[in-house]
């Protein structure tokens, strides 16, 4: 059942919109985790952090991570959007469901032809990525 809601919220994550903004826009409290995250990528302020926290309880490793901007073997996938944002608007996320559980591959670009950083998880949970 995680994994099924996880699989809805990243392929609802990938669509987000280019223009996507660097902040919140109403309230924290009514954003998603995955937003929440983004823009603390974007924009690491107090008010995040306690409201991701709330939602997530990242360990102090995986903020240890998230505010080096690193990607960790065993990191959750939230802890990586928190860290790395979501990958738009030139990146994807593509996901494969079976009876295994749920693969995932992080494409994160900064431009249409650059050069992408390509990570990998399996259930949740980051297993490795490539340059």
């Amino acid at each position: 059942m995680r994994a099924l809601i996880l699989m809805c919220v990243l392929v609802m994550a990938g669509c987000a919109p280019l223009g996507m903004p660097s902040q919140p826009t109403k309230p924290v409290a009514q954003h998603g985790w995955a937003e929440l995250c983004h823009f603390y990528y974007k924009n690491p302020t107090a008010e995040l952090r306690q409201e991701i926290q709330g939602r997530r309880g990242f360990s102090e490793n995986e903020w240890r991570s998230i505010d080096a901007h690193e990607i960790r073997k065993g990191m959750r996938t939230e802890a990586l959007v928190c860290s790395r944002g979501l990958p738009v608007p030139f990146g994807d996320i593509n996901n494969s469901a079976g009876s295994w559980g749920l693969h995932t591959q992080w494409v994160y670009r900064k431009c249409n032809r650059c050069d992408a950083t390509y990570v990998y998880s399996e259930n949740g949970t980051v297993t490795g990525w490539a340059y």
